[in-house]
């Protein structure tokens, strides 16, 4: 932990709460060696999702890129045929 220039800690200013409790292992260790750190791990939530749901979830985001770029190509062209007029 770093020391401010007034001598104080980060958890003498931000003390645990009275409800804080220990958080949960790490359920993703790498050999017995946290990836992360206890204190960063409390409060995190994982969601996992099959490569199929990936693979469908990276396809109907580029599908939604490329039909925004289509709508931004469109309203511009709309606005230069609006400025001709």
């Amino acid at each position: 932990m770093t020391k401010k220039k007034n001598g104080s800690s980060y958890r003498k200013r931000f003390p645990k709460g009275k409800d804080w409790k220990k958080p949960k292992p790490n359920p993703f260790d790498m050999e017995g060696q946290p990836r992360i750190s206890e204190s960063s791990w409390h409060g995190t939530k994982i969601i996992g999702v099959s490569m199929e749901k990936y693979q469908e979830l990276k396809d109907r985001i580029k599908e939604l890129e490329t039909e925004l770029y289509y709508c931004h190509r469109n309203n511009q062209i709309k606005d230069v045929v609006q400025k001709g007029k």
